[in-house]
């Protein structure tokens, strides 16, 4: 055994002349005599490739009753530089020592390099390694994970980029965290008990409303996708899935149709309250679960923090609950493809709104919907919620554009934006109880803002929001709706000053457009 070059020189009696490295063919020149025998030692010229080793590891490692056990496995997975080598080394070896025509691996996986950002190479003469441990002193573990599964198709080269991956990554498990804390402060605020509030308690007394439905129904066709595509290893696919099922469809939009229904304290619509925070309860739970092989340590914080702790009878980790499987009695489609053309149609407010330059907090008298008869009819039964994602106070429908709305759009009272076989034309005009409460709204968000700075979770009740900086007209129009802006923004009462110097608070200012307006919570 030579341990060093070194070692190798003092004991040679023959070596290549000059400058040579330890590789062929200048070691083949080296002689060493041998110690025991005398007899000239030269290097094994016969040497097979050292990806044959790798190639018969199944062979060194079982005996023959563990390699008809065990071979051919289920499932291999290494870096696509290792096709040639070991892949192949494999299925040669597994052919030539069985005789049979099959591969020694049931499914494999062969995965893209890593590069920079701009898609080189990482090595250490362009300085552009990152280093794992580093990378996580600075970084959440599972932001990583979720970004580098997410980011491509596990065979595709990945392009690593730290700013990247710090924002859409960081943004979908922020909302995920969020909508867990709505649902908890809010739940336990109204005494929500997942033992005895279960899907079967809501659905027989009738309290599940058609949002509710809806997102249940999302939930079943995110959860049969999602489970498909990870067992296809189209991992990127799978969180594209689950990331439109969190941000979108939980949300942005089924959150804005039932928020108002919470923010009350009224006894009577307690059940309903309740029937929300079981439908939240099922679906975020179950969301939880989907996002575990991803992101397991915000999994498991969530699970003990809200889950285990409303109800200490469920498992000791989420490690432990059982991957959710899809529960076709909760599936709708025909209910989907009803909220689908709604949120067309909800889609199109929008648009008109913005060629208005109208915000979408403030609200509208009415709308025409032009539409076939089946969208028609879909909208029809979903007009609560339509008005309510709309903001507008009224909706009309029609097959054709009627002739006196036809003048009055000419005459530039209505504006329109189509798309999908639907057609909605808005009506802009706003009189004074409009403007009046497009101020309460827009006020109303900055109360919240500060709310949200000053530390108060969404079920704290203020005592006394003030509100100062409005010209004359400014508070004429708020006035008649003080006491539903208080609602609203949780507050006992909202009181309208002229200037700060009325009550002394610590006051923050804010833009209103090109105004400035003051707020002071005390």
């Amino acid at each position: 055994m030579i341990a060093s070059k070194k070692e190798l020189f003092e004991k040679a009696i023959e070596k290549p002349e000059g400058h040579f490295e330890l590789h062929k063919p200048w070691i083949d020149r080296v002689k060493i005599r041998c110690e025991k025998c005398g007899g000239i030692m030269h290097r094994e010229p016969f040497v097979l490739d050292t990806w044959h080793n790798s190639g018969a590891s199944p062979y060194a490692r079982f005996n023959d009753e563990e390699f008809v056990k065990y071979v051919p496995v289920a499932f291999l997975t290494e870096g696509i530089d290792q096709t040639r080598g070991w892949a192949n080394s494999l299925l040669l070896e597994h052919v030539i020592l069985t005789g049979k025509a099959e591969a020694p691996y049931r499914a494999f996986l062969f995965q893209g390099l890593t590069q920079d950002a701009k898609g080189r190479k990482m090595s250490k003469s362009l300085g552009n390694i990152i280093e794992v441990n580093k990378l996580l002193e600075k970084a959440s573990a599972d932001v990583c994970r979720f970004y580098m599964l997410r980011k491509c198709s596990p065979i595709d080269f990945m392009n690593f980029d730290l700013n990247e991956m710090n924002r859409r990554p960081y943004q979908v498990l922020a909302t995920l965290y969020h909508l867990n804390r709505f649902f908890v402060q809010n739940a336990e605020y109204d005494g929500f008990d997942p033992q005895k509030h279960k899907l079967e308690w809501a659905k027989n007394n009738g309290l599940l409303k058609k949002p509710d439905l809806w997102l249940l129904s999302r939930l079943q066709k995110a959860v049969g996708d999602y489970t498909a595509n990870l067992e296809k290893c189209e991992f990127n696919t799978a969180l594209a899935e689950i990331e439109e099922f969190v941000v979108e469809t939980v949300s942005r939009l089924y959150v804005p149709m039932i928020r108002k229904e919470l923010w009350t304290d009224d006894p009577e619509t307690l059940n309903r309250r309740l029937a929300i925070y079981t439908t939240l309860w099922h679906v975020l739970k179950t969301t939880l679960l989907l996002f575990n092989p991803v992101t397991p340590f915000l999994c498991e914080a969530l699970y003990q923090k809200i889950y285990r702790r409303l109800d200490p009878t469920l498992p000791e980790s989420v490690n432990f609950e059982k991957w959710p499987e899809v529960d076709e009695s909760l599936r709708n489609r025909t209910l989907e493809e009803e909220f689908e053309a709604m949120l067309e149609c909800v889609s199109l407010v929008y648009s008109a709104r913005q060629k208005a330059k109208l915000k979408r907090r403030w609200p509208l008298k009415k709308m025409l919907v032009v539409a076939s008869e089946k969208d028609r009819k879909a909208l029809q039964g979903l007009n609560e919620v339509l008005l309510e994602l709309a903001n507008v106070k009224e909706a009309l429908y029609a097959e054709t554009l009627p002739e006196d709305v036809k003048a009055e759009v000419d005459a530039g009272r209505w504006v329109e934006a189509s798309g999908k076989g639907i057609t909605v034309y808005l009506d802009v005009y706003r009189d004074e109880k409009l403007l009046g409460e497009g101020l309460m709204r827009d006020i109303a968000r900055r109360i919240q803002s500060l709310r949200k700075e000053l530390g108060y979770v969404p079920t704290d009740i203020l005592e006394t929001v003030h509100v100062a900086g409005l010209d004359d007209e400014g508070m004429k129009l708020l006035e008649p709706y003080v006491n539903e802006m208080a609602e609203l923004v949780r507050a006992k009462k909202v009181q309208l000053h002229k200037n700060q110097s009325e009550v002394e608070a610590q006051w923050h200012e804010y833009l209103l457009d090109d105004k400035k307006v003051y707020i002071a919570i005390s």
